[in-house]
């Protein structure tokens, strides 16, 4: 029960993430491109897969017994969110808030939602399920 709990938490966030980041794609582009971490042909074409994985990955936890991919598919992309957050706070002045995703949300708390994210896929991908009947 609490696996089904944890999964669809996780599918929720990253479907809100994944239509977040559809709808505000011109700002996606302009914020991680003035990062310098991607040429803008990549930046570009993350644009439409960070989003594409993350509505995937959300959907795939729905699927009944498909539940390790995507746990792992997400604790890549949260892992990948909070590399992104942690090279940009140790690299730019937080106060200029430039390259952060989320401008209402600080930098801190979207760390704190990230690794939670990452450990509940962690949990998800190593967890297994018992049975009812045992």
């Amino acid at each position: 029960m609490k696996k089904q709990v944890l999964a669809l938490i996780l599918s929720f966030l990253f479907f809100c993430l994944g239509f977040y980041h559809l709808k505000f794609r011109e700002v996606f582009l302009v914020k991680v491109g003035t990062t310098h971490f991607f040429s803008p042909a990549t930046v570009s074409m993350l644009s439409y897969l960070i989003p594409a994985l993350n509505i995937l990955a959300a959907t795939l936890l729905w699927v009944r017994g498909v539940v390790r991919l995507p746990a792992l598919l997400l604790f890549f992309l949260s892992a990948g969110y909070l590399y992104y957050i942690v090279m940009n706070y140790m690299k730019l002045d937080t106060s200029c808030n430039c390259t952060n995703l989320f401008g209402t949300i600080g930098l801190k708390w979207q760390a704190l939602l990230f690794s939670v994210c990452a450990l509940m896929s962690v949990y998800l991908f190593f967890v297994r399920e018992r049975n009812a009947a045992s």
